[in-house]
């Protein structure tokens, strides 16, 4: 009885920290993916908190997914505003755009590289021998 009560506070720590630890979107790629790649680990041998596990790294992602979007929408709007043409930016303005834009490929590339890792597991998960629930939904109906 008491290891299984060790058990459950340990999870509840562990999702805890891996909330409060998960990287903010503007940190360098390589230490989002690992992070996440290592939460998928983490899924793969601690099945007790796959479930949060995958609700924090579904956050992380919608949030990374809503700050290209909200950017996207700007450039969406800036080129409405000028017709597309770009006819009097300064030095300065130009190269804020370029960086602006390599910015925001490497966001895209990081949301598509994890959004990849997420839907290998899930598919590894789902054909197996002997599937196991993933932890997304309840099969007790």
């Amino acid at each position: 009885m008491f290891s299984l009560i060790e058990a459950g506070v340990a999870t509840k720590s562990l999702v805890k920290i891996i909330r409060q630890r998960f990287p903010h979107h503007s940190v360098p790629s390589i230490r989002y993916v690992s992070y996440v790649r290592n939460l998928i680990l983490i899924c793969q041998n601690i099945p007790q908190c796959r479930a949060d596990i995958f609700c924090i790294i579904i956050d992380g992602l919608a949030q990374l997914d809503a700050v290209l979007t909200k950017v996207e929408n700007s450039n969406r709007r800036e080129d409405n505003c000028n017709g597309g043409l770009n006819l009097f930016l300064l030095d300065e303005e130009y190269e804020m755009k370029v960086t602006e834009v390599q910015d925001n490929s490497d966001k895209v590339k990081k949301l598509d590289t994890c959004i990849c890792i997420m839907f290998d597991y899930i598919t590894r998960v789902c054909s197996e021998r002997n599937p196991v629930d993933i932890g997304m939904y309840n099969t007790s109906s």
